[in-house]
């Protein structure tokens, strides 16, 4: 026990004075220090990804930062594909992955509101357990950023539909294509993700 305590002392304390290259940010900038489960479960919880990038302009440098960050993060990466906003499309790749049992399934893009913005809704079908403070967060520290920038451009928070949630055993995010966008995203789910994939395995009888 105090073993555990001193090792998440030290990542909380060494992490954002010399942070790694792999350190994920939070949106002020400061170093996000990981949990003290995160970091004793980190190997243990590991699963498999695939990636979707829908987006008519054809994004493929956010899907690969994405690939990267998550194989640098210790998880497989299955697939990365890109493809336009097709609803007929995304839900092929969906109902493959979901089927072939793919832990974590993340589309980005097609979270606005133009009417070519139908991933999120064609993700949002799939989804049996939504997790709504994914969204929330999401637009609240997009909001914050928008706020600090103090520049005139529309607050983002409102245009977007970002979305998450569970199919089975199966985890699924709707991100916006940005790259910042995933950049956020990513800081919000990854020092989490390990503590979700073990929650799956847990029986909770009901009360």
């Amino acid at each position: 026990m105090v073993f555990k305590y001193i090792i998440f002392f030290l990542v909380c304390v060494i992490t954002p004075i010399f942070p790694s290259d792999d350190t994920l940010y939070s949106s002020t900038g400061r170093p996000l220090a990981p949990s003290i489960d995160y970091f004793l479960n980190a190997k243990k919880n590991r699963g498999k990804c695939a990636l979707l990038v829908t987006s008519d302009r054809g994004r493929k440098n956010t899907g690969v930062w994405a690939k990267n960050t998550l194989e640098e993060h210790g998880y497989e990466v299955l697939a990365l594909e890109v493809i336009p906003n097709e609803e007929d499309q995304v839900n092929a790749f969906l109902k493959r992955w979901i089927s072939n049992q793919v832990d974590v399934i993340f589309t980005l893009g097609g979270t606005g509101f133009s009417k070519r913005d139908t991933t999120v809704d064609v993700v949002e079908k799939w989804i049996l357990k939504p997790m709504p403070g994914f969204g929330e967060l999401f637009r609240r520290l997009t909001h914050e950023d928008w706020k600090n920038l103090r520049e005139e451009i529309p607050d983002m928070s409102l245009l977007t539909r970002t979305s998450a949630g569970m199919h089975g055993d199966c985890f699924l995010f709707a991100l916006p294509g940005s790259l910042d966008a995933v950049k956020l995203g990513f800081e919000i789910i990854l020092p989490t993700l390990p503590h979700l994939l073990g929650q799956r395995t847990k029986d909770h009888k009901e009360p």
